[in-house]
């Protein structure tokens, strides 16, 4: 079946995304295939972490336990500062600084000197790999240059957003400074849950000229479950709250109706019950967060405006059941969370299990083709996590819709425009065919040669026995409970023995949700993971809360395993990977001590401890 590889858009990612070339560029290499709960020993770094494309830099083999000098004592160096030179080619402060960030955080070097003169040596390793590749004068074969000429489509079109709406969004400190005053205090909200805009829109006609108090409508419309707390929410921070929704809801003065808002459970009308002061957290690391919340919410409403320009004549007929059954099985890739005092960003690498069947599913139809889910699934799968639009809601997926049938017309535009000329442009689309070139010369040099014995697999899992380890499973029973009662009464029916599998189902059967069985593996984290791992024994009870809703929570620890050793049998997979890797690498290590020989390499690891690493996404 032939593909139509579609463009997505994501004002908020796209705020940084062309300063990420190794993001935009990069294609992952092949993980290790550890089995669920087998923690692996940790493999010997695989050489492909070393050359372009890689999902990261290489930590150090050892660690020193020195930190780095304290600022004050230093001189700190130009971002133009050259710490080496491979050929013609520079390495300066700030393509150093912008590695390290750019680097995944589980395989990011320490930023004491070791760490960090292996960042550079890791950087003039590549600069070799891609020079070599470049000499040997390779053609990219049939599929390479499909790939790079979906590449540079994406390319094209996103150096034309930022030149059409990026640049045109000016964030002052004043902005940045309005917004973190909603960080100074928290919020108790209420909501109705409607199942059609139609519906909330009358609601909200009705509540705003009093024709019905807000209890009542709560009681007589709302879809929640909820609704029997009158739609109480509980307390809200604002950190981890998106831009839009934050701008419609925490400007709210109390009792006031907000806008009809939408998402994925379906459409809402939201009342500030309460306000209370918090401590916000620190400014600093928050600026690059709320600027792009800023630039991102201003970036999308320009950009819908410039769409629904292009878009007119196209005939759009869009499938709004389909759309809203998309949207149901997205989840936003990245999210914003707090411990109490730094924001902490989590990134969901995985995929919308979505059957083949409905991967045919058609969301739009205009004049010359149709947008089907199987291509959108297709776009989102080809971005890196980081910089994933979100699609969890019917008007962010028809966004991305919009953006697919117009791609032709915006690639067509940065060709008139010029932007297949832009330095930047070039370079990125560049950086992709010399990736694709190291590619295939590692295959051809290091990875065609590697040999695995069933005597080296066999010698490498009896040198790491005790590494291939299941890791402790606890299985518990999840209840909730609106009061205090409510959770003495289920804890109580527990401890009498009564099986919490029973409760659930009784529950079901009544049209109550209460809760869940769940199982745990110790290295995936969540919540009450003390608790579950370290001070409940196979049947004991513990009641938890109230949370800031007013609600409790049950837990049962149902069983626990400590975890066994694994056979070979059943880890061999891994053993012949990880023994790859290491060959892999010792042959890496000698193409390069090879090739470093025909160039002229000059390097300054004495520098190295004056970059002052500042994030250049903040």
């Amino acid at each position: 079946m032939k593909l139509k590889v579609v463009a997505l858009f994501c004002p908020a990612c796209l705020v940084h995304a062309l300063g990420l070339a190794t993001a935009l560029a990069a294609s992952s290499t092949p993980s290790l295939p550890a089995g669920r709960g087998h923690p692996a020993p940790r493999p010997a770094r695989s050489a492909a972490a070393t050359v372009p494309g890689a999902k990261a830099l290489a930590a150090p083999t050892s660690a020193t336990g020195r930190s780095p000098a304290p600022a004050a004592s230093r001189t700190f160096l130009p971002d133009s500062a050259v710490l080496a030179r491979v050929g013609d080619r520079v390495i300066r402060a700030r393509d150093f600084n912008r590695a390290f960030f750019d680097s995944d955080p589980q395989y990011r070097p320490q930023q004491d000197s070791l760490g960090r003169v292996e960042l550079l040596n890791s950087m003039i390793n590549k600069e070799v790999m891609g020079l070599t590749a470049i000499a040997t004068h390779q053609t990219l074969g049939f599929e390479d240059r499909t790939t790079l000429r979906e590449h540079t489509n994406r390319i094209l079109s996103n150096v034309l957003y930022a030149r059409m709406v990026i640049d045109s969004v000016q964030v002052t400190d004043d902005d940045i400074l309005r917004v973190y005053e909603q960080f100074k205090y928290e919020v108790r909200l209420k909501h109705i849950q409607l199942a059609s805009r139609a519906t909330a829109e009358q609601v909200r006609r009705e509540l705003v000229s009093k024709h019905v108090p807000w209890s009542v409508a709560v009681r007589k419309y709302s879809t929640a479950e909820d609704r029997a707390r009158d739609g109480d929410m509980g307390w809200r921070a604002r950190l981890g709250v998106d831009a839009q929704t934050a701008q419609q809801v925490w400007e709210l003065e109390p009792g006031e109706v907000s806008q009809v808002l939408e998402d994925r459970a379906g459409f809402h009308l939201v009342v500030v019950s309460e306000r209370r002061q918090v401590s916000p957290p620190a400014l600093q690391p928050m600026r690059g967060i709320i600027r792009d919340q800023i630039v991102g919410r201003r970036a999308g409403e320009r950009q819908r405006r410039i769409q629904q320009q292009l878009l007119a004549g196209f005939d759009v007929t869009h499938d709004e059941a389909n759309i809203a059954w998309a949207a149901t099985r997205f989840h936003k890739a990245v999210t914003m969370t707090s411990d109490g005092h730094a924001p902490q960003i989590d990134i969901d690498p995985n995929l919308p299990e979505i059957q083949p069947t409905d991967r045919d599913r058609v969301l739009a139809r205009y004049k010359g083709g149709s947008v089907t889910l199987d291509q959108l699934l297709h776009a989102y799968e080809s971005i890196p996590p980081m910089l994933r639009p979100a699609m969890d809601s019917p008007p962010a997926l028809q966004e991305q819709v919009d953006a697919a049938i117009l791609e032709p017309v915006m690639i067509q535009l940065a060709h008139d425009r010029g932007v297949d000329k832009d330095p930047e442009a070039a370079s990125l689309i560049e950086k992709k065919r010399e990736q694709l070139l190291v590619e295939h010369m590692y295959q051809d040099s290091i990875q065609s040669r590697v040999r695995v014995t069933p005597q080296l697999r066999r010698k490498y899992y009896e040198d790491h026995k005790a590494g291939f380890f299941t890791y402790p499973q606890v299985r518990f029973a999840a209840l909730n409970a609106h009061s205090r009662a409510g959770a003495d009464s289920l804890a109580s029916r527990l401890k009498n023995g009564e099986k919490a599998e029973s409760i659930l189902f009784a529950d079901s059967l009544a049209g109550i949700r209460r809760g869940s069985i769940q199982e745990r593996f110790q290295n995936e984290h969540g919540p009450y993971h003390k608790v579950l791992f370290e001070e409940l024994r196979p049947g004991q009870v513990m009641v938890d809360g109230p949370d800031k809703a007013g609600d409790y929570v049950i837990l049962q620890l149902l069983a626990f395993d400590p975890g066994h050793q694994l056979k070979y049998e059943e880890v061999e997979q891994m053993a012949d990977q990880s023994v790859q890797n290491l060959l892999a690498d010792e042959l890496f290590k000698a193409f390069v001590a090879r090739h470093r020989k025909r160039y002229r390499i000059e390097a300054h690891p004495e520098l190295v401890m004056r970059v002052q690493f500042a994030n250049p996404n903040q």
